[in-house]
């Protein structure tokens, strides 16, 4: 009888961790979406200064449009054209956006499968290549094995530019695996991080106090 009562309070905590990633979630793409765009504007327009590869900024600034405009069919289409065809700069970055508007479109297959080919890619800078890898487990975060998700976010939390978005997506992983003292532990980390973004240490508190709260 024990056992049943067991079993039937760590079902009762994994719901209440689902509702607490499912509120909490929609947080991370937005972080995610800000950080492509500016990547984008910082990549797009050092390339126009430059006088660099004028069509394809051109291209590039069409495809933004048809995203800015709500066409994120389209304007995936058009990304993904210039990732194939485009100069050695802006290829990454237009598989970056392709992959990010499929996502937006809601063809979530078609953006895991660019982004985890650009996280392959050994051609790609590699900051690319992990913001792919880390967009790449954020799609997944639903389905995905929380164990593989982990594996995959460990090594982009622990350095690099994206670190404190893959922190944060860590310990989302980690809360999707039922493990609350270990997701409290990562919260804890980003909110106590003088050097994490504002918006992150917010987030992880109020994510931290939302799960103290459920206890």
């Amino acid at each position: 009888m024990t056992d049943i009562f067991q079993e039937v309070d760590e079902e009762i905590r994994r719901d209440r961790m689902m509702v607490l990633w499912r509120r909490y979630g929609a947080y991370i793409v937005a972080i995610a979406v800000l950080l492509i765009g500016a990547v984008a504007a910082y990549e797009g327009w050092q390339a126009w200064q430059r006088r660099q590869a004028a069509a394809d900024a051109a291209s590039f600034a069409a495809a933004e449009r048809l995203a800015r405009d709500s066409k994120p069919a389209e304007a995936a289409a058009a990304f993904q054209k210039l990732a194939a065809e485009g100069t050695v700069g802006y290829r990454a970055l237009a598989g970056l956006r392709a992959a990010g508007s499929y996502a937006e479109a809601g063809d979530q297959a078609q953006a895991v499968a660019l982004y985890e080919r650009l996280a392959g890619d050994s051609s790609v800078p590699a900051r690319y290549r992990e913001l792919a890898s880390l967009m790449a487990a954020y799609q997944r975060m639903d389905e995905a094995d929380p164990a593989e998700l982990r594996r995959r976010l460990e090594p982009l939390a622990a350095d690099g530019p994206w670190r404190h978005v893959a922190r944060e997506l860590l310990a989302l992983a980690v809360l999707r695996s039922g493990d609350r003292a270990g997701a409290e532990k990562a919260l804890t980390e980003v909110a106590d991080d003088p050097a994490a973004p504002a918006g992150s240490r917010a987030r992880a508190a109020e994510l931290l106090a939302a799960l103290k709260a459920g206890q």
